[in-house]
C-alpha cells in the first residue's frame, strides 16, 4: 500500500496532497550503508556500498545494512479540523505516521548454475521511525545455511566468480494500523571461492608458483588486509595468516584448508 491512501483520499483539497503521490513509497531504501565500529547499523554514516563480495571459502553469509527513510508527513502538521484539546489528525496525541517495520521480502536472483538454493525468504523485523527520520537495520540476505549449500556448488570449481542479484522490499505498519511498503532495493553480490584471501609475496612457492601461507613467519599486520571483523569473507580482503591460524573456519572441509593455507591445488 502506498502512502496512507485512505487518508489521502480524504485530503484531496489540502496542501498535504504532494505527500500522497502514488509514486512515493511510504518507506524509501536510500542505500546500503556500512556498520559502525561495533558492527551495528549506522543510519548517520557517510559511507555506503553499491555492490558486495562474498568469499565462500571462508564465509557463508552476507549482511546488508540498508538505510531507510520514513517518507510520511507528520500527522500533527496537518492542521485542519483539529478538535478541542489539540493533538494531530483526528485529535490524536501520538504521531500516527510513525512506521514500525514488520518484515522484509528477500529474493535471490541466481543463475541456472546455482540450482537447489532457496531463492525467496520472508524475514520478520522490528524497529520504528518517525516521519522524515532515517533508520538503519542489519539484514542477513544470504544466511549461513544457504552459504554452506553454495560452498559445495560445482559452479565454483573453476575458481571463477558468479554474480547474483539481491532484491529486498520492506513492509511496515503505522500507529494508525495502515500497512505501508518500501521501494524494491537491488544489490549485486559477487560470489567466489578464495578471491578474498591475500597472500604476501613471500608466500609464493618457487617450484609450483602456488602461494603457500605456511611459508610465512610471524603474524599478519593487523592494519593491512584485516578482513571483515563483523562478518568474515564479506567485502574486505583477509591476510592468509589471519585465516589459516584458525582452522575452525574450515570445519569439516580439510581440503579447503589445504587449498587456502598449504598451497594445495
Amino acid at each position: 500500500m502506498r502512502i496512507l491512501r485512505s487518508v489521502c483520499l480524504s485530503l484531496l483539497a489540502l496542501p498535504v496532497l504532494a505527500a500522497c503521490a502514488d509514486d512515493a513509497p511510504a518507506m524509501f531504501v536510500k542505500y546500503n550503508g556500512l556498520p559502525d565500529e561495533n558492527c551495528a547499523p549506522d543510519p548517520g554514516g557517510a559511507s555506503y556500498k553499491t555492490s558486495g563480495t562474498l568469499d565462500l571459502l571462508i564465509g557463508t553469509s552476507y549482511i546488508l545494512y540498508p538505510v531507510l527513510q520514513n517518507n510520511l508527513v507528520p500527522s500533527e502538521s496537518v492542521s485542519f479540523a483539529r478538535p478541542a484539546g489539540g493533538g494531530g489528525l483526528n485529535g490524536a496525541k501520538s504521531e500516527m505516521n510513525t512506521v514500525t517495520l514488520t518484515r522484509a521480502e528477500v529474493t535471490l536472483d541466481l543463475p541456472s548454475t546455482l540450482s537447489g538454493v532457496a531463492k525467496n525468504r520472508t524475514i520478520p523485523l522490528s524497529g520504528s521511525a518517525m516521519p522524515g527520520e532515517d533508520f538503519a537495520i542489519d539484514l542477513t540476505v544470504i544466511p549461513s545455511n544457504v552459504g554452506s549449500n553454495l560452498q559445495l556448488n560445482p559452479a565454483f570449481a573453476s575458481g571463477d566468480a558468479v554474480e547474483i542479484g539481491v532484491q529486498v522490499k520492506f513492509y511496515g505498519e503505522t500507529v494508525s494500523h495502515n500497512v505501508v511498503e518500501s521501494n524494491v532495493f537491488n544489490f549485486p553480490i559477487s560470489l567466489c571461492r578464495g578471491c578474498g584471501i591475500v597472500y604476501p609475496p613471500e608466500a609464493n612457492t618457487a617450484e609450483s608458483g602456488v602461494p603457500n601461507c605456511s611459508n610465512l613467519d610471524g603474524v599478519a599486520d593487523s592494519s593491512a588486509f584485516a578482513g571483515n571483523r563483523c562478518n568474515l569473507g564479506q567485502d574486505l580482503d583477509t591476510d592468509c595468516r589471519l585465516v589459516c591460524s584458525d582452522p575452525s573456519i574450515f570445519s569439516g572441509r580439510p581440503e579447503d584448508f589445504d587449498k587456502a593455507c598449504n598451497g594445495a591445488n
